[in-house]
């Protein structure tokens, strides 16, 4: 019934259902389970198969349940946004935490995602690929969007500013010069289901 109430109750579904156990943020969940879809929830779009997905340059096993890390980028990057503003105008500790996990989270993606190698894809240091099963299992994870690089950059931005402290804040600066750097060596051009982007 309150502001108050409505943050809270946020709050405690994104930390109850969306944050995995990994610390990332999920950005979809099956309705019926508060679950991640599992490929028996989707079975009239069997690998991808007449989806957005179908070309995607991910594996079969993630094109039909492509939905549960789709938006981990935005979602991570918002919400970390989001908890630092809490942090500050409220003092809540736990916030600070929360982004604290949120940070370190993302930044343990964008170690993991360091390591692949791909000719035709995404890959090394600045890559922040969507990790479709999940942010240890980004071997064969060449695609992203923009836009969780913006949410992402956002995020970090914002805790750099509000909370971090300075280790904190060099990892940040680690992260975001990456991107750039990502990005400039590869002419500003990307992957997004199996096209240019």
């Amino acid at each position: 019934r309150t502001l108050e109430e409505i943050e809270a109750t946020n709050q405690h579904i994104v930390e109850r259902v969306f944050r995995d156990k990994d610390g990332i943020l999920l950005s979809f969940v099956n309705a019926h389970t508060m679950k991640p879809y599992a490929l028996e929830d989707v079975k009239n779009r069997p690998n991808g198969i007449g989806g957005f997905t179908e070309h995607s340059d991910i594996p079969a096993e993630a094109k039909a349940v492509w939905m549960n890390y789709e938006n981990a980028g935005q979602a991570s990057g918002i919400y970390l946004d989001a908890l630092c503003a809490k942090a500050r105008a409220t003092g809540d500790k736990d916030a600070g935490k929360l982004a604290s996990q949120t940070v370190q989270a993302i930044a343990t993606l964008w170690e993991n995602a360091a390591q692949v190698q791909h000719p035709n894809g995404g890959s090394g240091r600045g890559w922040f690929p969507k990790p479709y099963l999940g942010m240890h299992n980004l071997t064969d994870m060449h695609e992203c969007s923009i836009d969780q690089y913006c949410d992402i950059t956002l995020g970090l931005h914002k805790y750099h500013l509000t909370l971090a402290n300075d280790e904190e804040k060099r990892l940040i600066e680690r992260i975001i010069i990456s991107f750039a750097e990502w990005w400039y060596d590869h002419d500003y051009a990307g992957i997004y289901f199996g096209k240019a982007i």
